[in-house]
């Protein structure tokens, strides 16, 4: 139950990369979420933010904890009815949790969402209050992350090759561009800078970043080799990881998703292993 409403704040925003060959894709979703302006209320009030495919996820959150916890499910079903009835983002946009909640008891679907409410309630209080509980944690968390880790990236297969080979390691290849795609800089936000990667990955991978940033002053030879790396190991969207021996082959192949970082490394253990 828990995880099915927390796919709600995560629809939509899971399982896609940036194509390198073609990059507007990504600026059209996020386009779809600039129809109305943000409008933030005088009082400071948490109201849905829907100038950005990231604000609006963000939004969701600090909208919710806002709520007491009695109105914090009805929020996230209010949510979820809207989004399964194809009501976009921007129709809710600037509107508190409560404002959320009205228009769901008097919209359209409002038999449909009292429905769920009424399957909530036939829950005990000790799991509602769970449930609660675990959203304000969870919420909590993605809106007041822990600084980041800092990962030591190398540049240059070869000496990416030279390091795995000697300390009998896997090389983690990440092909990105870091200062542009937004599915990179979650992955990178979400996944590889928490401290509960960086440990796992100190022990098994040499870390080898693959980057096409459009600013910053990388230089020629850089470029033309991460093109060549890129060509080599077929890869067209971003961000792509490769995880290679280090001879070079490849042993897994990943992306971006939604999850958490103990199963995205179990992702990645578990590709490296049917591999073999």
């Amino acid at each position: 139950m828990k995880k099915f409403f927390l796919l709600l704040l995560t629809a939509g925003l899971a399982g896609a990369a940036c194509f390198a060959d073609d990059d507007k894709k990504a600026a059209a979703e996020e386009e779809k979420f600039k129809t109305v302006e943000y409008a933030p209320r005088a009082d400071g009030t948490p109201v849905l933010n829907c100038s950005s495919e990231e604000a609006f996820g963000r939004s969701v959150m600090a909208v919710a904890l806002a709520l007491p916890d009695e109105d914090i499910i009805r929020y996230m079903l209010a949510l979820r009815g809207f989004l399964d009835d194809g009501v976009t983002p921007a129709d809710c946009a600037n509107k508190t949790g409560l404002e959320i909640i009205k228009m769901a008891e008097s919209g359209k679907n409002a038999k449909s969402y009292q429905e769920a409410l009424d399957e909530l309630n036939k829950l005990p209080a000790e799991q509602r209050a769970e449930m609660v509980a675990s959203l304000r944690g969870q919420f909590e968390a993605e809106l007041n992350p822990p600084a980041p880790a800092k990962l030591d990236w190398v540049v240059g297969f070869d000496e990416a090759a030279k390091l795995a080979a000697e300390q009998k390691k896997q090389i983690f290849a990440l092909f990105t561009g870091s200062d542009w795609c937004p599915w990179c800089i979650k992955l990178n936000r979400e996944l590889l800078s928490t401290a509960e990667f960086k440990a796992y990955a100190e022990k098994h991978y040499v870390l080898l970043l693959v980057d096409f940033p459009r600013k910053g002053d990388q230089s020629e030879a850089v470029k033309k080799a991460n093109r060549e790396l890129s060509e080599k190991y077929d890869v067209s969207g971003f961000p792509t990881v490769k995880i290679l021996s280090a001879d070079g082959k490849v042993l897994a192949t990943s992306g971006y998703s939604r999850t958490s970082v103990g199963g995205y490394i179990s992702s990645l253990e578990k590709a490296v292993s049917e591999a073999k």
